[in-house]
């Protein structure tokens, strides 16, 4: 797990870079590609179209991060890995959501179902809470000071339920 992790620690320019390759967007932080070539850059052939709005593989990424902290409790590891894949990915987020009065909101995106593109997906949502979540926590342990806005953007996500069907949408 951790070299697999390393392997984005090391391409975190180009995740820079791909957040601030969407013009007009202002995105800042560290937004991982979809699918990665061996320099970290986007290779999705649909990159332009559907492989732009799989956004949540940078949540799922810090997600990731967090499995492996809670199983090793390495230190070490971690401050190694914080600035990249949790403050990166964080900075990313508050950047990337978009405000209707106290509520954020991910528009326009696409979660783990391809075909389910829109704003709001549940399994986004969650993830992006869990990676501001955890940026901030390991920002404590390790002795920093959070970004405040990281909690205050995941409190506000919402994570809409269908009463009617019974589920999260």
């Amino acid at each position: 797990a951790a070299s697999l992790l390393q392997y984005r620690v090391d391409r975190e320019p180009e995740a820079r870079a791909k957040a601030l390759s969407y013009a007009g967007k202002n995105y800042r932080g560290a937004m991982f590609p979809w699918e990665s070539g061996a320099t970290g850059s986007e290779v999705c052939p649909g990159w332009a179209g559907t492989g732009q709005l799989e956004q949540h593989i940078t949540a799922d990424i810090a997600f990731a991060a967090q499995q492996h902290w809670y199983a090793t409790r390495d230190r070490a590891w971690l401050q190694r890995v914080y600035p990249s894949l949790l403050r990166g990915t964080a900075e990313f987020w508050v950047s990337r959501v978009e405000w209707g009065g106290e509520s954020a909101h991910i528009n326009h995106g696409s979660p783990p179902d391809e075909y389910a593109v829109g704003g709001d997906g549940v399994y986004t949502n969650f993830v992006v809470q869990r990676n501001l979540l955890f940026a901030t926590e390991a920002a404590l342990a390790l002795g920093e000071t959070p970004d405040p806005s990281w909690a205050v953007t995941a409190h506000a996500l919402p994570l809409l339920f269908d009463r009617t069907l019974g589920i999260h949408t």
